[in-house]
C-alpha cells in the first residue's frame, strides 16, 4: 500500500516537473500570509496561481486554466484594493 502511494506520488512529480507540489506549496504559504495581512501572501498566492495555470495547460485541463486566471485577476485587484487602503491609513495618522 504505501509503495502504491510512493509510486504515485513520484508519477505525479516528474509528469509535471514538480510544479504542483510547488504551487501547492506557494498557495498554503500565500495564503497563511494572507490571514496575517502580509503583502508576500500576495507574491507567493499569484505565484502558486501562474504555476498551477501552467499544470492546467500540461495536464490539457482548461477549465483549470480558465479558473486560475479569474484568481489571478482577482488577486491583483485585492492587491490594489489593499495598496489603497493602505495608504489611506497611512495619510490619516
Amino acid at each position: 500500500m504505501i509503495e502504491f502511494i510512493v509510486n504515485q506520488l513520484l508519477e505525479g512529480f516528474s509528469r509535471y516537473y514538480g510544479l504542483d507540489y510547488i504551487s501547492f506549496i506557494l498557495g498554503v504559504s500565500g495564503t497563511i500570509l494572507l490571514t496575517k495581512k502580509n503583502e508576500a501572501g500576495f507574491l507567493l498566492t499569484a505565484s502558486s496561481v501562474v504555476l498551477a495555470s501552467i499544470v492546467a495547460v500540461i495536464a490539457q485541463q482548461y477549465g483549470f486554466l480558465v479558473a486560475n486566471t479569474v484568481s489571478f485577476v482577482l488577486l491583483i485587484r485585492g492587491f490594489i484594493i489593499w495598496r489603497k487602503e493602505k495608504k489611506l491609513v497611512i495619510k490619516t495618522i
